[in-house]
């Protein structure tokens, strides 16, 4: 499994959210960023394919792009965040599992457990 993970959902309708593009970028200096890998969440809204199995990332700061815009649109619903940026830094060889919570009109993204992490 992947070292980076996601799951995505959807509060305000109470689901997962499938079928999202979600991509892994490392910061190169300030503020410019090279894109590291790309993949879409499943029907579950996982992301747990975004990095082959034993690929490990070396210490740095990365960031983690949910590409909504799609998404919401659609289901015919306008949202103020068509992407959402999660940045975070890796200091070890762990996994990181992020959670995202999202609405058309708010988010909250933490790094949380994955089942049998």
């Amino acid at each position: 499994m992947s070292q980076v993970t996601a799951q995505l959902w959807e509060v305000a309708m109470g689901e997962p959210i499938a079928g999202v593009t979600v991509s892994l970028d490392k910061v190169i200096r300030d503020n410019e960023w090279q894109e590291m890998a790309s993949t879409v969440s499943d029907h579950d809204g996982y992301v747990n394919d975004l990095l082959s199995d034993g690929v490990a990332l070396i210490p740095g700061v990365y960031r983690l792009t949910y590409h909504l815009s799609p998404y919401y649109e659609k289901l015919g619903i306008p949202t103020d965040f068509p992407f959402i940026y999660g940045v975070f830094e890796i200091k070890d060889r762990d996994t990181y599992h992020f959670q995202l919570f999202a609405t058309p009109h708010g988010f909250s993204i933490y790094k949380g457990g994955f089942p049998g992490f």
